[in-house]
């Protein structure tokens, strides 16, 4: 395996939970402590999730339970005008207090 593996996320919101799929698989058979990522928008997102250690699963257990709070499936308009809140909530409850001091050297 290579030293310090590079990982690189494409943007897309579609793709963020194929991204997470993928990193919990490869975080379950390898090492990615010393593994470098790279991320565009929901890429990002996901790198900064991966290198905070967050599960995956909780984390769309929340944005589930989030968005029941919100209503988001009861509204009109889903998302639009709430996705902002929802986001920096869940981002929130995830993220470790010393998430920027992790992701210092981490992410790029």
């Amino acid at each position: 395996m290579v030293e310090n593996p590079h990982i690189i996320l494409p943007g897309g919101g579609i793709f963020f939970y194929w991204q997470a799929g993928a990193i919990t698989y490869i975080r379950n058979k390898y090492d990615l402590s010393t593994s470098i990522m790279t991320g565009a928008s929901a890429g990002a997102l996901a790198a900064t999730l991966a290198v905070t250690n967050v599960d995956f699963e909780e984390a769309t257990t929340l944005a589930l339970q989030l968005c029941d709070e919100y209503g988001v499936w009861k509204r009109r308009g889903g998302l639009q005008g709430i996705w902002g809140p929802i986001i920096e909530e869940w981002l929130e409850i995830l993220l470790p207090a010393n998430a920027a001091d992790i992701t210092q050297d981490k992410v790029v």
